[in-house]
């Protein structure tokens, strides 16, 4: 085989290509990665992914938790942090009536990941987003 742009370009094809049964059969997506090549060999990372978790957010199974605590600081009245905090309905200052997802508590500026609308579209923003206090 001839190392150059063109024969990799045919194989990477060739190469998704068979590797379709496989994909079907194991329920995964496997993926090439970036060519090095030189005229004696090349090299490639190949990317194997279970189909069941892609699209998946990875949730902290203590992030409720965290969210409760860091809004019950910032918010004067205590009872609202009592029940579910991902998932309800929340007010914004700005006016935007929004659902929280997810607590990202390593992100010490932007904590907060939300919904908002039926797009599933995601953001970030700041606690004071939520609760006007900084």
């Amino acid at each position: 085989m001839q190392m150059d742009e063109n024969s990799l370009k045919r194989f990477r094809a060739d190469f998704a290509n068979s590797v379709k049964a496989l994909e079907q059969s194991y329920g995964v997506k496997i993926s090439l990665g970036n060519i090095s090549y030189n005229e004696a060999r090349f090299t490639s990372k190949v990317t194997v992914m279970n189909l069941d978790e892609i699209g998946k957010p990875k949730i902290d199974p203590n992030a409720e938790r965290k969210a409760r605590f860091h809004l019950s600081l910032q918010i004067q009245n205590a009872n609202i942090c009592q029940g579910p905090i991902f998932g309800t309905q929340w007010k914004t200052i700005m006016g935007e009536i929004i659902t929280i997802v997810d607590w990202k508590s390593r992100n010490n500026k932007y904590p907060v990941v939300y919904t908002k609308g039926n797009n599933g579209q995601q953001y970030k923003s700041s606690v004071r987003y939520i609760t006007g206090r900084a």
